[in-house]
Protein backbone atom coordinates (compact mmCIF):
# COMPACT_ATOMS: atom_id res chain seq x y z
CA UNK A 1 0.00 0.00 0.00
CA UNK A 2 1.06 3.66 -0.06
CA UNK A 3 1.46 6.69 2.40
CA UNK A 4 1.08 10.32 1.43
CA UNK A 5 4.52 11.82 1.96
CA UNK A 6 3.95 15.85 1.30
CA UNK A 7 1.64 18.41 2.51
CA UNK A 8 0.72 19.41 -1.13
CA UNK A 9 -0.20 15.66 -1.82
CA UNK A 10 -3.11 16.34 0.78
CA UNK A 11 -3.91 19.56 0.21
CA UNK A 12 -5.01 18.79 -3.24
CA UNK A 13 -6.65 15.59 -2.27
CA UNK A 14 -8.94 17.83 -0.26
CA UNK A 15 -9.45 20.60 -2.89
CA UNK A 16 -10.32 17.37 -4.86
CA UNK A 17 -13.03 15.89 -2.65
CA UNK A 18 -14.41 19.50 -1.83
CA UNK A 19 -14.98 19.57 -5.24
CA UNK A 20 -16.65 16.21 -5.83
CA UNK A 21 -19.14 16.81 -3.44
CA UNK A 22 -20.16 19.77 -4.58
CA UNK A 23 -18.26 22.45 -1.99
CA UNK A 24 -18.58 26.13 -2.74
CA UNK A 25 -16.09 28.50 -0.75
CA UNK A 26 -18.61 31.06 -0.85
CA UNK A 27 -21.08 28.85 0.84
CA UNK A 28 -21.61 29.25 4.31
CA UNK A 29 -19.88 26.68 6.06
CA UNK A 30 -21.96 23.47 7.53
CA UNK A 31 -19.96 20.16 6.04
CA UNK A 32 -16.51 19.12 7.74
CA UNK A 33 -14.60 17.04 5.34
CA UNK A 34 -13.05 14.30 6.99
CA UNK A 35 -11.19 10.85 6.07
CA UNK A 36 -14.89 8.67 6.13
CA UNK A 37 -16.12 11.75 3.55
CA UNK A 38 -13.38 10.56 1.14
CA UNK A 39 -14.74 8.13 -1.77
CA UNK A 40 -11.99 5.49 -1.88
CA UNK A 41 -11.21 5.73 -5.53
CA UNK A 42 -9.85 9.28 -4.72
CA UNK A 43 -8.10 7.87 -1.53
CA UNK A 44 -6.55 5.35 -4.13
CA UNK A 45 -5.97 7.95 -6.76
CA UNK A 46 -4.04 9.79 -4.57
CA UNK A 47 -2.44 7.39 -2.74
CA UNK A 48 -1.02 6.05 -5.80
CA UNK A 49 1.06 9.23 -6.08
CA UNK A 50 3.47 8.16 -3.99
CA UNK A 51 5.47 4.84 -3.01
CA UNK A 52 5.42 3.14 0.39
CA UNK A 53 8.44 2.01 2.35
CA UNK A 54 6.81 -1.49 2.53
CA UNK A 55 6.53 -1.61 -1.35
CA UNK A 56 9.79 0.15 -2.41
CA UNK A 57 10.51 1.15 -6.29
CA UNK A 58 12.36 -1.91 -7.69
CA UNK A 59 14.95 0.06 -9.84
CA UNK A 60 16.09 -2.57 -11.65
CA UNK A 61 12.50 -3.54 -13.41
CA UNK A 62 10.70 -0.13 -13.02
CA UNK A 63 9.12 1.46 -15.50
CA UNK A 64 8.96 5.44 -16.11
CA UNK A 65 5.26 5.92 -14.75
CA UNK A 66 6.65 3.95 -11.11
CA UNK A 67 10.26 5.44 -11.66
CA UNK A 68 7.60 8.80 -11.60
CA UNK A 69 6.69 8.33 -8.40
CA UNK A 70 9.83 8.83 -6.92
CA UNK A 71 10.57 12.12 -5.45
CA UNK A 72 12.31 14.34 -7.08
CA UNK A 73 12.41 11.84 -10.01
CA UNK A 74 10.86 13.24 -13.41
CA UNK A 75 10.71 11.98 -16.99
CA UNK A 76 14.20 12.55 -17.67
CA UNK A 77 15.63 11.66 -14.73
CA UNK A 78 13.45 8.31 -15.12
CA UNK A 79 14.82 7.48 -18.48
CA UNK A 80 18.41 8.54 -17.55
CA UNK A 81 18.21 5.75 -14.68
CA UNK A 82 16.29 3.47 -17.30
CA UNK A 83 19.04 4.27 -20.02
CA UNK A 84 22.17 3.62 -17.13
CA UNK A 85 20.19 0.01 -16.15
CA UNK A 86 20.38 -1.33 -19.98
CA UNK A 87 23.74 0.15 -20.41
CA UNK A 88 25.38 -1.85 -17.11
CA UNK A 89 22.80 -4.78 -17.18
CA UNK A 90 21.10 -3.36 -13.61
CA UNK A 91 21.72 -2.16 -10.35
CA UNK A 92 24.18 -4.24 -8.31
CA UNK A 93 23.24 -1.86 -5.12
CA UNK A 94 20.32 1.33 -4.85
CA UNK A 95 23.38 3.46 -3.86
CA UNK A 96 24.83 2.46 -7.49
CA UNK A 97 22.06 4.81 -8.93
CA UNK A 98 24.15 7.83 -8.10
CA UNK A 99 26.25 7.40 -11.03
CA UNK A 100 23.52 8.21 -13.02
CA UNK A 101 23.67 11.90 -14.01
CA UNK A 102 21.56 14.13 -11.83
CA UNK A 103 21.38 11.78 -8.58
CA UNK A 104 23.57 12.84 -6.47
CA UNK A 105 23.85 12.48 -2.47
CA UNK A 106 20.41 14.58 -1.74
CA UNK A 107 18.25 13.42 -4.39
CA UNK A 108 20.00 9.53 -3.32
CA UNK A 109 19.09 10.41 0.62
CA UNK A 110 15.17 11.19 -0.22
CA UNK A 111 14.89 8.28 -2.52
CA UNK A 112 16.59 5.32 -0.17
CA UNK A 113 14.65 4.03 1.72
CA UNK A 114 11.80 3.88 -0.78
CA UNK A 115 13.75 1.94 -3.31
CA UNK A 116 16.04 -1.54 -3.88
CA UNK A 117 17.62 -3.81 -6.33
CA UNK A 118 15.44 -7.11 -5.58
Amino acid sequence: MYKLIKASVITAAIVCCSMCIGFDRAAEPSFTLTRDNITADAASSIAEQTPDADMPVNINTADIDELNTLPGIGEVLAQRIIDYRSAHGGFGTTAEIKNVSGIGEKKYAAISSIICVD
